[in-house]
């Protein structure tokens, strides 16, 4: 994509520049473009783009920044339209902000006290929760996905094969996810970070749909608990004090993040499948090892349970 001035045309900025991509994830890729007004994130979709789901989620990501949780500025098109087509490529635009590095080890009670004023924002759902964040993957569709990657040799096919009892043990005490809220659902350290100012900036809103706040809330300590206690407490303590609504029960608030990891480790297994090239595979695994080198084992839920007073 090399259209900048008309990029800039479409959301009424003049002319502009378009350099990058500066980033890439599992459905679009990030260009920046720079105008006489300043620095913007340019984001082109590589899957098909659902333009009712990108309206929604552009309007919910407005609405929590109108709440006060930094978040890139949505930009709207001369048309008024979240998305604007730039010679044929659907796209959308933000404001710019310097970010740090992904970094698990974020002073926890601020990523506390960011997600509670995300999660005051009370936007009924649209719809149910997808089974991506809801449904773990379960034995048998494990068990398939090791043999496939045995079958191809896969370098980290023994790893996989050797998690399977565990990941049984821990789907086994899982619940249901019911849509309590329009929630994030991609509340990663990838998409939670420090600004230049030192802000906690909340940002990737396209994930946004019905979910469960105490699900999420369950993703966060996982990720930014990084196994510690101390961490979990702390950071449960400060979004539970700056008014957060929802409260880690049991098991069940563990069931959004073992699916959505199991699902993730699996969407990178089928594409690692789908190609040959040597680069993109490496990629690709690096992406899977992720969940295999660190996965939500019993000694986890049982850390984030204590931590919470849920146990």
């Amino acid at each position: 994509m090399h259209e900048g001035p008309a990029v800039a045309a479409a959301f009424g900025l003049g002319g502009g520049r378009l350099s990058g991509p500066v980033d890439e994830g599992w459905l679009g890729r990030i260009w920046r473009l720079d105008t006489a007004t300043g620095g913007y994130a340019v984001k082109e979709p590589l899957v098909e783009l659902d333009r009712a789901e990108a309206e929604r989620t552009g309007a919910f990501q407005e609405q929590v920044a109108a709440a006060g949780v930094t978040v890139p500025t949505v930009l709207r098109s001369i048309e008024g339209a979240l998305v604007a087509d730039v010679t044929g490529v659907p796209v959308r635009a933000y404001g710019w902000v310097e970010l740090g590095p992904a970094d698990r080890r974020l002073d926890p009670a601020a990523v506390g006290r960011t997600v509670a004023a995300l999660h005051r924002v009370a936007l009924p759902p649209w719809g149910e929760v997808d089974d991506w964040f809801a449904r773990p993957l379960g034995d048998q569709a494990w068990a398939e996905l090791a043999d496939r990657m045995a079958r191809a040799r896969a370098p980290y096919a023994d790893a996989l094969r050797a998690l399977l009892p565990e990941q049984a043990r821990v789907e086994a005490l899982l619940g249901s996810v019911p849509a309590v809220q329009t929630c994030h659902l991609d509340l990663w350290s990838d998409n939670v970070r420090r600004t230049r100012d030192g802000a906690v900036c909340v940002f990737d809103f396209d994930n946004a749909g019905p979910g469960d706040p105490a699900g999420e809330l369950g993703m966060v300590l996982v990720d930014f608990g990084c196994g510690e206690p101390g961490r979990m407490r702390q950071l449960y303590a400060a979004y539970r004090e700056a008014g957060g609504p929802a409260q880690v029960s049991g098991p069940e608030s563990l069931t959004m993040v073992v699916a959505t990891l199991g699902h993730l480790a699996r969407e990178a297994c089928d594409r690692w499948l789908a190609t040959e090239d040597p680069a993109e595979r490496r990629r690709l695994e690096a992406w899977a090892r992720e969940y295999l080198d660190d996965p939500v084992t019993l000694p986890v839920v049982e850390a984030v349970l204590a931590a919470t007073g849920a146990a």
